[in-house]
């Protein structure tokens, strides 16, 4: 009788692997959208700064500028972008070394190094012999809001009620304050916190939370915003060399120190409202691009807080990404909207959050078919996935239009 029931799930399992086959043969892949976060990058404030203050440890040496991809971004990016060459040619979507044509492909980046940098590289993975041009706007280091938080002055009523009701629900500033002092607390321990210039110069024995606030929008203001800062320092060096301080980090210490350096962009997700009202230019040209006839392929980079806001504005359902430090939004993370064709004659979408996992950051791994990156399936409040785990194009782009007009409802209408 055992030997019959393990036959029935082995026979199971590989029925299983060929329906699932026949059923990507029935999509033909069209169009490809990627809004993708920057790669690995050094901390975000300089030598001189309050962070030299909260250790007695001496930090990482980088050997770029404040912010900047490091050399380990840049390699990690050229593998998942090598990665999507594979993929591409496997799906007939792009041939190898293929050379795209004009206005058949567009890379868009933030105007930031980082940003600009990703971009680049993910081209030199994907098309290695074509010469990809990567668009920015500003002079480099000066931001494009259409990747960040729109800057909009007259929000209504409306908007501030949903907002403060959002914030309650995820706590308020109490129990807000709370999750943020006991992740600060691994922090402080990997820092030696106690025992530094900054603690001693002001009688600390850890980071003060008295002056923790959160107002209209998801990010910490007060002593607990420098645990913030120095929690994606030890993050970053610890993803280029592993070398905290000559100290070994659990998962659980790594984990800790994720969710107080992502603690508001965490929270995005949950202030659906917040994420609508500012990244309404990035909605609408996702919504452009995915319909322009002209375009196969479009790569925009930005920040956690763009694919956030992005993913938030949406309707995404919760989700904790396996085998990731950050839950949420990891390095190089990248959200991926494939326009297929069915066999039926139907417009589909298909929808993953693509990244590498931790283990695949460390070791600089070369992804491939056999080895690829982490693919995460995405599902939404307000959509319904087919059997094979796709979506009717026209039901996303219902919900794209639906999150690009909600932002009417959340600002003062000015009659002239």
């Amino acid at each position: 009788m055992k030997k019959i029931l393990n036959l029935f799930f082995v026979v199971a399992f590989i029925i299983s692997i060929t329906n699932f086959a026949y059923a990507e043969q029935n999509y033909r892949l069209e169009k490809v959208l990627i809004l993708s976060r920057h790669n690995l990058r050094a901390p975000l404030v300089t030598k001189n700064s309050a962070l030299t203050q909260v250790t007695p440890h001496n930090w990482f040496d980088w050997q770029v500028n404040a912010g900047d991809l490091s050399m380990k971004g840049a390699l990690l990016e050229t593998a998942i972008g090598e990665y999507f060459r594979l993929y591409f040619a496997e799906k007939n979507f792009f041939a190898e070394n293929y050379i795209p044509q004009a206005n058949e492909v567009r890379f868009y980046a933030n105007s930031f190094q980082r940003t600009i940098a990703t971009a680049k590289y993910f081209s030199n993975g994907l098309f290695p012999v074509a010469n990809i041009d990567v668009e920015y706007k500003f002079a480099v280091n000066d931001s494009d809001r259409i990747f960040l938080a729109s800057d909009v002055e007259n929000f209504n009523k409306n908007y501030f009620s949903r907002i403060q009701a959002e914030k309650e629900k995820s706590g308020g500033d109490e129990i807000l304050k709370e999750k943020m002092n006991n992740y600060a607390k691994t922090t402080e321990k990997i820092l030696d916190f106690k025992n530094s210039p900054y603690a001693k110069k002001n009688n600390l024995k850890n980071f003060s939370a008295a002056d923790f606030k959160i107002g209209e929008n998801p990010y910490v203001e007060g002593n607990l915003r420098l645990a913030m800062t120095a929690s994606d320092a030890i993050l970053m060096q610890y993803y280029e060399n592993k070398n905290v301080f000559g100290k070994n980090l659990s998962e659980k210490d790594l984990k800790n120190l994720a969710n107080a350096s992502y603690f508001g962009v965490n929270l995005i997700f949950e202030w659906q409202t917040w994420a609508t009202a500012h990244i309404n230019p990035m909605l609408k040209l996702i919504r452009d691009e995915l319909s322009d006839a002209n375009r196969k392929f479009t790569f925009l980079c930005g920040h956690d807080v763009t694919l956030a806001m992005v993913l938030s504005a949406l309707g995404v359902e919760n989700y904790i990404l396996p085998e990731s430090i950050e839950k949420m939004t990891p390095l190089g993370a990248k959200l991926v909207i494939e326009k297929r064709i069915g066999d039926d004659g139907k417009i589909y979408a298909k929808i993953n959050l693509v990244y590498q996992s931790t283990k695949q950051i460390e070791n600089v791994e070369i992804l491939d078919l056999n080895n690829p990156p982490k693919i995460f399936p995405l599902k939404f409040k307000n959509l319904q996935a087919t059997e094979d785990g796709l979506y009717l194009y026209s039901d996303f782009e219902k919900i794209l239009n639906e999150a690009i007009a909600e932002y009417d409802l959340l600002i003062e209408k000015k009659f002239l």
